[in-house]
């Protein structure tokens, strides 16, 4: 894995589904957990792209989306009830805290 992961996540085994996203230290409402990056993708499902990356990949704009490959983005897991969100500050994409997250939970 070729992952440079920011200062207080870690990547490691899910109860949900493979790996995913926990925190080591906490991180407040809003607080900025790691910038989504890799490659652009299209937003007609381009049939060069398998099932699997269209499905992690998190939208830019109406026509893109970014594929974090093996990137920290890659392993964020999906929930009902999530307590972080993507947000878009000038050209990026931002996973921010939607609430408090305290040590040791998943970031979804």
């Amino acid at each position: 894995m070729n992952t440079h992961i920011p200062k207080g996540l870690i990547i490691k085994k899910s109860l949900r589904q493979g790996l995913g996203i926990f925190t080591k230290t906490r991180f407040e409402k809003d607080e900025v957990l790691f910038e989504v990056t890799g490659r652009f993708i299209k937003g007609d499902a381009d049939d060069d792209v398998d099932e699997e990356t269209q499905s992690n990949a998190f939208r830019y704009d109406e026509n893109r989306y970014i594929d974090p490959q093996h990137r920290i983005g890659k392993f964020l897991n999906h929930s009902c009830n999530p307590n972080a969100y993507v947000s878009r500050i000038g050209k990026h994409l931002f996973v921010k805290a939607a609430t408090t997250i305290t040590p040791g939970r998943e970031v979804l």
